[in-house]
């Protein structure tokens, strides 16, 4: 299963994955929606809810994320997205495809309670945060994850929170391989774009992280 959640970068079926769902005798080769196959699947009990939601979050949140680098004309800009699981005070990652996965595995399942400076809750769900250059940033998120970022590739990065109704989600991430100065106009594409997706990452956020937290 881990399998296939990692082959769905864009969405249709790799070879890979199209083997992977043969070997369910699931799989319609006429249809390149992954999202289908998944459905058959939970349909024929071949895998459970949990996983099916856990599955086409990874999908829905794996297209945002795409969707949003293309804002980006120069094409540096990388983005993930992390639900904010406030009673384990954990992070737990949602999607971005084109996010180093050195560091996609580091941000899994990671404690926030480094982050959280005032109140009980972590410093990027609380509003925009831009680091313009982690190598020499003395913000205290920078300085908590300044080794990981730096061995990962990552330069600068800014979080957006995302919220939906006074409900805390959790944040995006966007990176960048270079130091980068962060524009009000970019941070508001980024805001602009989650306000579409918003209600249904709320409606998700439990239960993917209920399924995550023992995948």
């Amino acid at each position: 299963m881990q399998t296939i959640i990692a082959s769905l970068r864009h969405h249709r079926l790799t070879k890979e994955t199209r083997r992977l769902l043969g070997m369910t005798g699931a799989i319609n080769s006429q249809d390149a929606d992954i999202s289908n196959h998944l459905l058959r699947l939970y349909r024929e009990e071949l895998i459970g809810a949990e996983q099916y939601i856990y599955i086409e979050t990874k999908l829905l949140l794996n297209r945002f994320c795409l969707a949003a680098e293309r804002l980006f004309p120069a094409r540096d800009v990388s983005m993930g997205v992390y639900f904010y699981d406030a009673p384990a005070k954990r992070l737990w990652s949602g999607g971005g495809p084109n996010v180093p996965p050195g560091y996609t595995e580091y941000a899994n399942g990671l404690s926030a309670i480094p982050d959280i400076v005032l109140g009980d809750t972590p410093v990027y769900v609380n509003g925009v945060l831009p680091i313009d250059d982690v190598d020499s940033s003395e913000h205290v998120v920078a300085l908590n994850h300044r080794r990981e970022l730096l061995r990962s590739g990552i330069s600068s990065f800014c979080a957006v929170p995302l919220t939906h109704e006074g409900n805390i989600i959790g944040h995006a991430n966007l990176y960048s391989h270079r130091p980068k100065v962060w524009s009000p106009h970019e941070i508001m594409l980024i805001k602009h774009q989650a306000r579409g997706i918003e209600s249904k990452l709320l409606q998700a956020k439990a239960r993917f992280i209920q399924a995550a937290a023992v995948m």
